[in-house]
């Protein structure tokens, strides 16, 4: 698979999941008793990333597999995210509207060049997420938490395994063959979520009108949570930052 096939496949992706998210929020008649939340995340402290360095090219993985990943690949989707696209911004508890139907289209963690990407995937619970491997080798993605454990058990290249996450919580995931392949899926109780994009920009539409705790969480700082108020028909402004 050439460079521009793959970079092709990653605008697929990125599409189909900002279509993921549009489809989970549910719409609420024609009276207009929903609003919008947007704003601003910045990070301003340095953020470590240990986790996202690829293994040494003198110490190759189990079957043989070195640093390089897959031969002759250079780029994959997702494989560059920003801090910004690491948070997930979300109304917390539970929502008018609910329970939620989780989407048709299943999210993706996608295992290329030895990563899990994206590296944090927000999911409305109930979701059936599907663990894609595009390398040329294989993977074995398991997880330990109490919120949901699994082991799917070693798979080779251009098999895919799935898994339903049932509870609400965060669930961090592995690969137990290569050790940097961690990504966290953060299972949230209603569709009312998002990423940032790359220049900490967000926005969630169609939020039913009233008063709530919204969100923003980064694996290495601790949670803002702000109280705000969703009036019908109007934009809410809301920025979060990190320090």
């Amino acid at each position: 698979m050439n460079r521009q096939r793959i970079l092709q496949n990653g605008a697929l992706s990125f599409l189909a999941a900002g279509a993921l998210l549009a489809a989970a929020v549910p719409l609420f008649g024609a009276n207009g008793a929903t609003g919008s939340i947007e704003g601003t995340v910045s990070i301003k402290a340095a953020v470590p990333r240990d986790e996202m360095k690829p293994a040494s090219a003198t110490s190759p993985d189990a079957y043989g597999d070195g640093a390089g990943g897959s031969s002759g690949r250079e780029e994959g989707p997702a494989m560059n995210e920003s801090e910004p696209e690491n948070v997930v911004v979300y109304v917390s508890g539970t929502v008018q509207g609910g329970p939620f139907k989780p989407p048709a289209v299943h999210p993706q963690l996608v295992q290329f060049k030895k990563r899990l990407s994206p590296h944090v995937l927000p999911i409305l619970v109930g979701t059936i997420v599907d663990f894609p491997n595009k390398d040329d080798f294989n993977h074995n993605i398991f997880s330990l938490s109490s919120v949901k454990k699994f082991d799917l058990g070693l798979y080779k290249s251009g098999q895919s395994k799935s898994e339903t996450f049932d509870k609400p919580g965060q669930v961090k995931v592995y690969c137990n063959i290569h050790s940097q392949m961690r990504a966290i899926v953060q299972v949230l109780e209603n569709p009312f979520f998002t990423k940032p994009a790359a220049s900490g920009k967000f926005k969630i539409d169609a939020v039913p009108a009233g008063d709530y705790e919204l969100v923003a969480w980064h694996e290495k700082f601790p949670a803002v949570i702000k109280k705000v108020t969703v009036k019908a028909g109007d934009s809410l402004k809301v920025d979060f930052s990190f320090e």
